[in-house]
């Protein structure tokens, strides 16, 4: 487990400064994990909906190195504000994307 979280904060850090994700919270901490390591994993379309299929792991207090971190985030939609959630990694890269977000296959929404 190790090496996978190392691989992945390795790639995480190379994207500092990126604007390739944003938007797309999700997307970053999924491809910071597949891409590192070479494997898939699967969750939701949203952070939130991730959020609740990975509810059985959840655990309270300071996240460990590595952890993927959810939270809720009302984001604009066509009928008002959406709870689409939002996530990161702990540390500078929640930090870094700390954006609205928008669920994958949804169109971008215009402020």
């Amino acid at each position: 487990m190790e090496k996978l979280t190392e691989n992945m904060i390795r790639w995480a850090e190379s994207k500092l400064g990126c604007t390739e994700y944003a938007l797309w919270c999700l997307s970053f901490i999924e491809d910071a994990l597949e891409i590192s390591n070479h494997i898939e994993i699967y969750g939701g379309d949203s952070a939130k909906e991730s959020c609740e299929m990975y509810k059985d792991a959840l655990r309270g207090g300071a996240p460990e190195r590595g952890a993927f971190v959810f939270y809720d985030c009302l984001c604009p939609g066509e009928n008002g504000p959406v709870n689409w959630g939002h996530c990161g990694l702990p540390g500078q890269w929640l930090e870094g994307m700390n954006v609205s977000c928008i669920p994958r296959g949804k169109r971008k929404i215009e402020r």
